[in-house]
């Protein structure tokens, strides 16, 4: 079986990383780097997963999100994330606030290790602009070529990327105001860290993590 996966993040390479491993012929299309945004992830220390291993729990963190996230995190758990990384060779430590991160302390060398474990997949760096339904499998038509699989897996990890691409059947939830960063056209300044930034309105103190986009 040949399967495309589009978008080459984390979720894109992780899932390939799972087909390979079942035997599958596996395409990654992304016309950005792969595992580009995981680099800034943790002030460049990425930071893998948290310590609740009660997925009810866990999912409190996402309030919108509570109920559809129970199915999800009760197939793939923290532990199972934990597994994950060790597979790749990535060893982790838990910090006092609960957030784990890889012992190198490098998002780097993640990216290095989960890339060397995908390194039979193919990359095509193009921009995929729509799917066409065959009776047979599906036909990929990008900026430059046309490719035809038996299966496809969108992995673009944002409403905006994933619109763009015609032919999507799939219901797209409506986007809401939620918690997000703040876009900047100060580029310079990406993969800084400011330690322990307090914040007298909202009552917490965090750190401020320049990205590539602009300020998390």
């Amino acid at each position: 079986m040949t399967t495309a996966v589009i978008g080459a993040g984390a979720a894109g390479c992780v899932c390939a990383y799972y087909l390979l491993k079942e035997g599958e012929s596996v395409t990654i299309f992304d016309y950005a780097s792969p595992l580009k945004t995981l680099l800034p992830t943790g002030g460049g220390r990425c930071n893998l997963a948290h310590a609740e291993y009660d997925f009810k729990e866990l999912t409190k963190n996402y309030p919108r999100g509570e109920k559809f996230l129970y199915s999800v995190f009760s197939k793939f758990s923290t532990y199972d994330t934990i597994t994950l990384f060790e597979e790749l060779g990535v060893k982790t430590y838990v910090q006092e606030d609960g957030r784990i991160f890889p012992e190198s302390n490098s998002s780097k060398l993640v990216a290095e290790a989960i890339l060397s474990k995908i390194k039979n997949a193919a990359f095509i760096k193009e921009k995929v602009s729509n799917i066409i339904s065959l009776s047979n499998g599906y036909k990929i038509k990008t900026s430059d070529a046309e490719y035809f699989f038996d299966n496809i897996i969108i992995a673009t990890g944002g409403f905006s990327k994933t619109a763009q691409i015609k032919g999507i059947k799939n219901k797209i939830t409506e986007i809401k105001p939620a918690l997000v960063g703040l876009n900047s056209n100060c580029k310079g300044l990406s993969g800084i860290v400011i330690k322990d930034v307090f914040s007298k309105d909202c009552k917490i103190t965090d750190d401020l993590l320049f990205t590539h986009f602009g300020i998390s």
